[in-house]
């Protein structure tokens, strides 16, 4: 410990003022309660601390959680000390950020840009915090950090908030920004300085224990709370129509307008019913996907009301040797899409379908039933290529050979890594002949102790 306190505290060439062995013991103490509580589930997603000590050359350092608690204690001391309140599957970006365990504000000192810049009354600013809440009736802060110059008030997660892109969890990611901007604008209209660029879901935030380079204040929890359940402060904050609930109003009201029951009933191979694996399973969701995100809540326009039900309708009576029944399914499809009155006046036109239907059952033709290219289908129903992106049957070769290249980028991508870790042992095995030890090795990769034993393994 006297060693750390030497070498980042002691340093002459350090803004810092003196930092003696018992002040480091309190710099470890904090940040170990702080981190506990802030992440209290272990796993392989990254968290990364960061420092900018101009002395030191790594200034940032990723580690997995399994390994944070044997890590942080080595930063005890350090001035401008940092943290990720994020998970990552990778490097701290916005798009790698795949869990939030808190919410959080940069309140400012009103001396920001002074000499006097650590002669904030903290007392006074936390319960000015805590009034804020109370008036605006939302939910008291898990954690008031005061940073050696600010408050940093924290509501923490009891459970996870998962925000993976490419998930069904990215809908979180939305839901986390408009919370955090809504706390932005309620501590703004109540005279707080709030910074508001302070609002990223790669954020860092300073660390209680570690100390601010300007003022010399050491950061620490001035109030500790209960955790905050995220749905809860997200009802608090934000009226119904900015939540989830606009959301699933939206989805009831889709379902509502188009009757797709029966394609999640279909039964393999029965009669009247879609077999699950088959390409016109597949076609008919993608029509169905086109018409909700096209006309979400209007009728089909002229033009393409005769397309959509010939082509369902063929679609069906091609999978279910039945005439009857293929209209009937594709008028329950087109219902709230569809006037009753343009239906009944118009579907004597399907006729052509049923000759075809009739004249396969009675054997007269091996198949005469229409089917349609996918080519015919895009053209008749106009569609784009950038919905074409978006369906699982009805896109063309230009978009077919568009997605064997982003599946090759992804092989490349997974080529690179793998040049990137051969390049990480080959460095770890430099840094072990020269006596560095795995922690140090660790530090100097921006990895986990427990890598560089792989590494140095042949793991």
């Amino acid at each position: 410990m006297e060693g750390i306190a030497k070498k980042y505290c002691l340093n002459e060439k350090s803004s810092m003022p003196a930092f003696w062995q018992e002040r480091v013991a309190e710099s470890r103490q904090m940040m170990m309660e702080f981190a506990r509580f802030y992440f209290p589930v272990r796993g392989g997603n990254k968290v990364y601390l960061g420092h900018f000590d101009p002395n030191v050359s790594q200034k940032t350092h990723r580690c997995y959680l399994g390994s944070l608690f044997k890590k942080l204690p080595s930063f005890a001391g350090y001035e401008e000390l940092f943290f990720s309140p994020a998970e990552f599957d990778y490097t701290r970006s916005a798009k790698s950020a795949a869990v939030q365990n808190g919410i959080f504000l940069d309140i400012e000192s009103s001396y920001k840009h002074r000499e006097n810049e650590g002669s904030i009354d903290v007392d006074i600013e936390k319960e000015r915090i805590l009034e804020t809440c109370s008036e605006n009736n939302i939910p008291k802060p898990s954690i008031i950090v005061f940073t050696g110059s600010g408050l940093h008030p924290h509501w923490v997660f009891p459970k996870r908030l998962y925000c993976r892109e490419n998930t069904k969890y990215a809908k979180n990611r939305a839901r986390w920004k408009r919370v955090i901007k809504a706390l932005q604008k309620i501590f703004s209209e109540n005279e707080h300085n709030v910074d508001t660029q302070v609002c990223g879901l790669n954020q860092l935030l300073r660390l209680p224990g570690g100390v601010h380079a300007k003022t010399g204040e050491m950061a620490r929890v001035v109030h500790w709370g209960d955790k905050v359940d995220f749905d809860e402060l997200e009802a608090k904050l934000l009226p119904p129509d900015d939540t989830q609930t606009k959301d699933k109003q939206k989805k009831q009201k889709k379902e509502l307008k188009i009757n797709i029951g029966y394609v999640g009933s279909g039964k393999k191979g029965g009669e009247g019913r879609f077999n699950l694996n088959t390409l016109n399973f597949d076609r008919i969701n993608d029509i169905i996907y086109l018409i909700n995100s096209r006309w979400e809540n209007e009728m089909i326009p002229e033009g393409y009301r005769n397309r959509f039900i010939f082509i369902l309708t063929s679609i069906l009576a091609l999978q279910n040797n039945n005439f009857d029944k293929a209209k009937k399914e594709a008028k329950s499809i087109l219902q709230g899409k569809i006037s009753k009155e343009w239906i009944e006046q118009e579907e004597w036109k399907l006729s052509y379908i049923e000759d075809r239907v009739l004249r396969y059952l009675r054997g007269e033709e091996p198949d005469p039933r229409f089917t349609y290219e996918t080519k015919t289908i895009i053209d008749h129903l106009g569609i784009t290529p950038e919905e074409e992106q978006v369906l699982k049957t009805l896109f063309s070769k230009l978009e077919k050979h568009r997605r064997r290249a982003v599946r090759e980028g992804w092989q490349k991508t997974n080529d690179q890594k793998h040049q990137e870790r051969q390049e990480r042992v080959r460095e770890a095995k430099k840094l072990r002949e020269q006596n560095y030890t795995n922690q140090e090795i660790a530090d100097m990769l921006g990895v986990s102790e427990r890598s560089v034993k792989r590494y140095l393994n042949g793991k």
